[in-house]
């Protein structure tokens, strides 16, 4: 896969995650990876899936949705952090992110089976 580009050892996560309710260490926009840190295999594939949801979408569609889904999921569990993790976004890259052939395998849109069952733990 050609895109996303990965920067590692960025102070991109670090500034962002003073306004983040977790300590962010990448953080995927456009074409773009910002780490941390390195970024190792699950990092690369965690980063990848949100690239392609982002693609699928049009990048400030899947932005806003990703709010949409966090502000929803902040007032019922009152956790910004617990928000984060059940974000459908964020469900599906963290449940498969260990798969080395999800990214071969993904299909179009597959973060919607994940907003059915918002309540299930990531």
């Amino acid at each position: 896969m050609k895109y996303p580009i990965f920067y590692e050892y960025s102070k991109v996560p670090a500034f962002l995650s003073k306004f983040a309710p977790i300590k962010i260490y990448a953080i995927s926009f456009g074409w773009w990876v910002w780490c941390r840190g390195p970024a190792n295999t699950r990092i690369k594939n965690h980063e990848q899936i949100h690239y392609l949801q982002q693609r699928e979408l049009g990048f400030v569609l899947q932005w806003v949705l990703y709010l949409a889904f966090w502000l929803v999921l902040f007032v019922y569990y009152r956790d910004g952090a617990k928000a984060y993790r059940c974000n459908a976004f964020e469900r599906e890259a963290y449940d498969n992110d260990i798969d080395p052939h999800y990214l071969d395998d993904r299909k179009p849109f597959a973060w919607i089976r994940h907003i059915l069952d918002p309540s299930r733990e990531p």
